[in-house]
């Protein structure tokens, strides 16, 4: 649930939860990251702190953590919001305020704290209204690796073409597989060095956009190959 931070009197159309106190929340539905495409489902974003923070909760099914998302009526694109109510997954490698980095890496993770700042690309899309659902898996620093041999630290996901254990490609591997596995996903942010968004979105069977090198700065991302990295979608 999320609390409703406003005085005004008219709300968006959609569903909402009252307490009995007289409190207005917005609901979020909970889906199962059944092909294991995600490393941290997020909660709303908290407007005071200016911050987010990890969801933790899980639904039913073997490790299938629970990704939160709200409903697509509370929101009205415009001109200045043009992704209003895109529910969005970014890979692993972009900071965002408030949440851990793991560049698909244990260690990496444990050893640094959340962020204070959040990456130039995921700022953007904020400020274009998307609405972000979760970090997603990227093979360990964005390098090449192959299913299962190279994965260690996590498990490769799970690609939904064909009998559903296909390699994914890397290293956008959790941005391919979750936007071709889930409908209630509308977009993901990846990255691409040396084809990184091409692959996985092609053995996935998913559009894949690799814009022009160094049209979006890469400040708060973690670098591969700075002549070559290149922030995209899936």
């Amino acid at each position: 649930l999320a609390s409703m931070q406003s005085s005004s009197t008219s709300f968006p159309q959609g569903p909402y939860f009252i307490s009995p106190t007289g409190d207005l929340y917005q609901p979020y539905r909970l889906y199962a990251d059944s092909e294991g495409a995600f490393t941290q489902p997020l909660g709303p974003y908290d407007a005071i702190r200016g911050i987010y923070t990890t969801l933790p909760a899980t639904v039913p099914g073997i490790n299938a953590p629970g990704v939160a998302v709200p409903s697509r009526l509370y929101y009205t694109k415009t001109a200045s919001k043009p992704l209003a109510g895109v529910r969005t997954g970014i890979k692993d490698i972009y900071d965002i305020a408030g949440i851990r980095t793991s560049d698909g890496n244990r260690a990496f993770y444990e050893l640094y704290p959340p962020r204070n700042a959040t990456a130039v690309p995921v700022r953007r899309l904020i400020d274009a209204g998307a609405i972000l659902v979760g970090k997603m898996k990227t093979s360990q620093f964005a390098n090449g690796e192959v299913a299962t041999a190279d994965w260690v630290d996590y498990h490769e996901p799970f690609n939904p073409r064909g009998d559903g254990y296909q390699d994914t490609s890397s290293s956008s591997s959790g941005p391919g597989s979750g936007i071709g596995s889930y409908p209630w996903l509308d977009l993901t942010l990846g990255s691409d060095t040396g084809g990184s968004i091409r692959g996985p979105s092609q053995v996935q069977g998913v559009f894949g956009n690799r814009p022009s090198h160094g049209l979006v700065p890469l400040a708060n991302t973690m670098p591969l190959a700075p002549q070559l990295d290149t922030a995209g979608f899936l």
